[in-house]
């Protein structure tokens, strides 16, 4: 039995044995963080040769939220990123870096709550922006095949739009730790270089659920 699928027992066992109700009421304050990643990879074949192509995703986020209604939490957020894609065109290996920092807003609904733990979904609105370092390989113009690693710095910026399930695992009646898994949403990229010569913008709308994880700790600021 795999790792996770322990844990997904534990936390099944833990929702069928719980009972009651957490503080998820209207005048409670939620703060916390969170870090999410995901990995991909991809491999291609041409005529002339093979090439492997992968990232790693991660962002940090700090958020702070307040519940309007019972159950309904509505906040702000701030992150940071990063994003690696390796491409390996055998023996040459380049790695292309993006950084950004980011503003959200946060909505998210309690729909289980349990005294151990409470199960929610999450809508959040981001808005980025950073730089883009693109490494590349730089041939001479003597036709022999020769060069060096180059790259060219860019700026950057996002938009998304993303919804998605998660889990409060309460180790106390006010601190939690919290599990995200998959995602769905749109997502936006534009990318300018400073003297104007390459422009280049990206929309794509997706369901996210292989090798996507994340993982916070929230607090809750409970009303007398």
């Amino acid at each position: 039995i795999s790792i996770m699928q322990k844990l997904l027992a534990a936390l099944i066992l833990t929702i069928c044995v719980s009972s009651g109700y957490a503080q998820t009421d209207k005048g409670d304050w939620l703060t916390g963080g969170a870090v999410y990643f995901s990995t991909s990879s991809s491999e291609g074949i041409t005529l002339s040769d093979t090439f492997i192509t992968s990232s790693v995703n991660f962002n940090v986020s700090a958020f702070g939220g307040y519940f309007v209604v019972d159950n309904l939490c509505v906040g702000l957020g701030f992150g940071y990123g990063r994003n690696a894609a390796t491409n390996n065109y055998a023996p040459i290996e380049l790695t292309d870096i993006s950084t950004s920092l980011s503003v959200e807003a946060i909505a998210r609904y309690y729909y289980w709550n349990g005294d151990h733990v409470k199960l929610w979904t999450g809508l959040g609105v981001r808005k980025g922006f950073g730089k883009y370092d693109d490494h590349f390989y730089d041939y001479d113009d003597q036709g022999n095949g020769n060069g060096k690693e180059a790259n060219q710095v860019d700026d950057i910026a996002t938009f998304s739009i993303g919804f998605g399930p998660g889990a409060s695992i309460m180790l106390n009646p006010k601190l939690a730790l919290e599990v995200y898994f998959g995602s769905i949403g749109y997502s936006g990229y534009t990318l300018k270089r400073e003297d104007g010569s390459y422009d280049y913008t990206t929309n794509s709308f997706g369901i996210s659920l292989a090798n996507t994880f994340g993982f916070g700790i929230t607090y809750h600021f409970i009303k007398d």
